[in-house]
């Protein structure tokens, strides 16, 4: 059916969204890179659902009634309706376009807690705004948890009001009950969770083909909370599911060890503004002139003229004893023969939020050879811990000729990974 999608590349919906690159969808839907907006377009991407209108009036509805939801993390509809390519009857719905999805980072690597910290939050914020207004997300997964820049946004093609969601496709994220509700959100919520850290979602106890209707398996190597947020979320009973606001106050504890080291930038801004004021400030409050009474000597009271001080006979200048010249600092050498960098895929470059540091230490034989690397410092990723563990077994060093083989130098490399590059700064321990 892609091959069917792909020859749709080119052609114009609506008179204003040409299909430009076939992203993705099934026999009966698929979405396409699109522009939106004018005079300068915008990348958006298109959903396209073939149909008559009377098998398409509902879902139609539905988007309209999205349309009217606004939430920071939620997937801005930029338009929406009816058309026909050729004379094939089909909806559209048009929304902001996403550089990536969590479905795209999860078969690279899992994600770190801090990761999964800041992609449950916002999830977390646009359920509890959804079931606020009296709505379900219906389907949440990895391909609906999309990034766009810095901001993580939730899908809202799938949204629908309590009580009217049309049956969806069953898969690993749709809960047990046939109903959907908000305790099905949260059960959604918890597949995704196991899997962003496991790269696998749960697998259900029991056999004989009623698998999809036992408990999941939670694996006991999640962190805390995360651990017992997920076992909660995928409780059998919806009843028995915590909900959206329960879930978030697990969360607080975390957050707010979390936001810890932002505080810290915090006091330096303030200490900051303090040494500013008292530059500032100081001179005024010496211009002043205002005394001390305590501060001055008895004899002189602080009212009286202050006059200017004779000035003392000049002694013969004395000559100032010589100061031995400091000796030029030591050459030092350039013992780094060989430097290697990680080799880091494109895609899970993408993934990087900000910047991911790595601390290696190595030992270096005399024949300038790396017989030893471990972490010093893993950083808040297993994935690239180990391509710079990989890279720095690869470093080679000056020999070291005369020395005695037992006798190892040590060094520690500083890998800094980030979306446009990798840098490395070694640093020489002890002498």
């Amino acid at each position: 059916m892609a091959d069917d999608w792909k020859q749709w590349e080119g052609q114009v919906i609506a008179d204003a969204f040409p299909l430009r690159q076939y992203l993705g969808g099934d026999e009966d839907h698929a979405v396409f890179l699109t522009e939106y907006g004018q005079p300068a377009p915008q990348k958006a991407a298109i959903k396209i659902v073939l149909g008559p209108p009377e098998s398409t009036e509902s879902q139609l509805s539905r988007w309209h009634l999205a349309s009217k939801l606004s939430h920071p993390n939620l997937l801005r509809i930029l338009s929406k309706g009816s058309a026909k390519s050729g004379e094939t009857p089909l909806i559209y719905l048009v929304m902001e376009y996403a550089d990536e999805s969590l479905a795209q980072v999860i078969p690279v690597r899992p994600l770190t807690t801090d990761e999964a910290r800041q992609m449950m939050e916002p999830a977390l914020s646009v359920l509890a705004y959804l079931h606020g207004e009296g709505f379900l997300h219906g389907h949440l997964k990895p391909g609906n948890i999309l990034a766009i820049g810095e901001c993580l946004k939730i899908s809202s093609a799938d949204l629908c009001r309590v009580g009217e969601c049309p049956p969806s496709t069953r898969d690993a994220y749709t809960p047990p009950q046939k109903t959907a509700s908000p305790a099905g959100d949260v059960w959604s919520l918890g597949m995704t969770l196991v899997e962003a850290l496991t790269q696998h979602p749960p697998v259900r106890s029991g056999t004989h083909g009623v698998a999809q209707f036992n408990q999941p398996i939670v694996p006991d190597t999640l962190p805390q909370p995360f651990l017992d947020i997920a076992r909660e979320c995928l409780r059998i009973d919806p009843k028995a599911r915590p909900t959206v606001a329960d879930i978030s106050a697990r969360l607080q504890p975390a957050k707010s060890l979390a936001k810890r080291p932002a505080l810290k930038w915090t006091y330096v801004l303030a200490a900051v503004g303090l040494v500013v004021t008292a530059v500032v400030i100081a001179p005024r409050l010496i211009d002043r002139h205002e005394p001390v009474a305590s501060n001055l000597p008895a004899q002189i009271q602080p009212t009286a003229p202050i006059q200017p001080a004779q000035p003392a006979p000049i002694e013969p200048a004395q000559p100032a004893p010589k100061v031995p010249e400091p000796s030029p600092p030591a050459t030092v050498r350039n013992e780094i023969i060989q430097r290697v960098l990680p080799e880091v895929p494109s895609e899970a470059r993408r993934t990087i939020r900000g910047r991911v540091k790595v601390s290696v230490r190595i030992r270096v034989d005399p024949s300038g050879q790396v017989t030893e690397a471990k972490l010093d410092s893993a950083g808040p990723s297993k994935y690239f811990a180990q391509l710079a563990l990989q890279a720095a077994r690869r470093w080679k060093f000056e020999p070291a000729p005369g020395v005695d083989p037992g006798q190892l130098r040590e060094w520690v490399l500083r890998f800094e990974f980030q979306r446009t590059g990798t840098k490395v700064a070694p640093v020489r321990k002890g002498t």
